[in-house]
């Protein structure tokens, strides 16, 4: 996995709607595309870029350095291309109208909401975190990454792990928390597959909200404001 997080390069993959295929089908079909390519640590987790003119539809895919290699030769990425070539033909840039155009207008379809979220930390609900950091840093040898008046970082120097000990109405259980960069994108997604919001706050520097998963989990999602 490519340890920047900023895209080097773009593909535009065109294509071109079968007989019969809807455009849902194919926003289906790219959902999972990019799903597995954020998953597998491949892409940047900008949101996607979906362009539309008459039956086309235009995906970019913006990777990581070193990652349309490996994705290319990844089995599980190339298994997606049957779900392609059941909706989809493959075309080029040349083969879109807009490319006979000056100044072509294409549609933009609505935003590809999976967005992906990196997993920050354990949120760890304390009465008194201070005095329960210090019992976890005692107990485990993790170390203060950083600290202000209503959480304690807690790092293991061997996996990179974070434990965020905060005071007790952050969260009501352990919890972990996602970093995001846009907050309405991703609770939008989560309520689509099946996450419930709890409630929604914002401090001077960040913005979240805490949500229910599927199965009634409490996990939070932030975004750093000015992200």
């Amino acid at each position: 996995m490519s340890t920047s997080t900023q895209p080097v390069s773009a593909t535009l993959a065109v294509y071109q709607r079968k007989a019969g295929a809807t455009r849902d089908d194919v926003l289906k079909v790219i959902r999972e595309h990019q799903a597995l390519l954020v998953k597998k640590g491949y892409v940047a987790t900008k949101p996607i870029t979906v362009l539309e003119q008459e039956s086309f539809i235009i995906e970019t895919v913006y990777w990581l350095e070193g990652a349309s290699e490996r994705a290319h030769a990844d089995a599980e990425v190339q298994s997606v291309w049957g779900a392609y070539e059941a909706c989809v033909s493959f075309k080029t840039l040349a083969d879109l109208p807009a490319a006979q155009q000056v100044f072509a207008k294409l549609v933009p379809l609505e935003p590809l909401a999976h967005q992906a979220a990196t997993l920050a930390d354990t949120m760890m609900p304390a009465k008194d975190f201070e005095k329960l950091a210090r019992f976890y840093e005692n107990f485990s040898g993790m170390r203060r990454q950083s600290e202000q008046s209503c959480f304690v970082n807690l790092q293991d120097t061997n996996t990179g792990n974070v434990l965020c000990v905060v005071e007790a109405d952050a969260v009501s259980r352990a919890a972990p928390s996602f970093g995001v960069e846009d907050l309405s994108v991703a609770t939008g997604r989560a309520r689509e597959l099946g996450a419930k919001i709890i409630h929604e706050w914002e401090f001077e520097r960040l913005r979240g909200a805490n949500l229910n998963d599927p199965e009634g989990n409490e996990f939070m999602i932030w975004q750093v404001k000015g992200a």
